[in-house]
C-alpha cells in the first residue's frame, strides 16, 4: 500500500498536472471534506463537487502546473508546498480571460486513512493571482 507522501503527490499530479480527475474517485469518498480558501461554494465533501472545480480550474487554466517542492509527513498527515503556475485562458471566477501568465505559491495539509483522503486545507494565494491575471490592482 502507498503510503501518505507518495498518495499526495500523485493526488497533486494527476489532478492538477495530467487532469486525470478519475483519481478524486480513488482518493475521495463523501465523507472527505477540502477546506479550500478558493473554492467556490467553500468546504467541499462531494467528489463530483471537487470534479467540477477542478475541471473549471483547468478550463480558466489549461496549462497549470503544480511544482511540488516539499512534502512532509507525520504520521497519516502530509504538508505540501508547492509553486503553481499557468496561462488565465477561460473564465475563472467571473473574470474573462486575460492571456496573462501567473505564478503563485500555496500549502496543502492532507490527513489520510490508508489510501483515502479524509481530509484537506488548501491555501493559495489568491489576491496574487488576481493581481498577476490583472484582475485586481495590488494595493
Amino acid at each position: 500500500m502507498p503510503d501518505a507522501a507518495t498518495n499526495t503527490r500523485r493526488w497533486f499530479d494527476e489532478v492538477w498536472n495530467r487532469g486525470n480527475l478519475d483519481v478524486v474517485d480513488e482518493y475521495m469518498e463523501s465523507g472527505t471534506v477540502i477546506h479550500d480558501a478558493g473554492a467556490e461554494p467553500g468546504d467541499i465533501s462531494d467528489p463530483a463537487v471537487f470534479k467540477g472545480m477542478a475541471a473549471a480550474m483547468r478550463s480558466a487554466f489549461p496549462d497549470i502546473r503544480l511544482e511540488i517542492h516539499d512534502v512532509i509527513v507525520q504520521g497519516e498527515k502530509t504538508v505540501l508546498r508547492f509553486t503553481a503556475s499557468g496561462t488565465h485562458k477561460g473564465n475563472f471566477l467571473s473574470v474573462a480571460p486575460t492571456g496573462r501568465a501567473f505564478s503563485i505559491s500555496g500549502m496543502a495539509w492532507g490527513e489520510w486513512r490508508g489510501d483515502k483522503l479524509v481530509r484537506a486545507w488548501n491555501n493559495i494565494d489568491l489576491l496574487s493571482l488576481f493581481a498577476q491575471i490583472g484582475a485586481v490592482k495590488r494595493p
